[in-house]
């Protein structure tokens, strides 16, 4: 078959669907009849492919393949260790999605409580 040329869109929203999913790389490869460094190229945009992969990528993600090539995505997490936290976090239940979500509020607000309260001298820098 033909390959099409694919968006870098379509990577990154197979990359999105597929941790919605929770499925890794290799779980998808498998699922898809191909190499792990094929899936990752396609997530990457640095592959066109066939649209008999594109139809088995939807069917392993269970979604309709026009779902593939809908709306362009919000733009690339700055911090990386925003996306090391989504890919902890990909396929969790809400139960400890809302859990680690309250704890992090929590976090952040002491951090940013001692970030703006001044530090005081320890005993031993009183005493110089």
């Amino acid at each position: 078959m033909r390959n099409i040329f694919i968006d870098p869109q379509f990577g990154r929203r197979v990359k999105a669907l597929r941790r919605t999913e929770g499925l890794s790389q290799e779980q998808l490869a498998e699922a898809i009849d191909r190499t792990v460094e094929t899936v990752s190229n396609i997530e990457r945009g640095k592959t066109s492919t066939g649209l008999d992969v594109v139809y088995a990528i939807a069917k392993a993600l269970k979604v309709e393949p026009a779902l593939l090539f809908g709306e362009p995505l919000p733009p690339k997490r700055e911090h990386p260790v925003i996306e090391e936290l989504v890919e902890l976090l990909a396929g969790a239940d809400a139960e400890l999605l809302g859990a680690v979500l309250d704890q992090a509020k929590i976090m952040v607000t002491t951090f940013r409580r001692a970030a703006n309260t001044p530090r005081r001298a320890s005993p031993s820098e009183r005493e110089s």
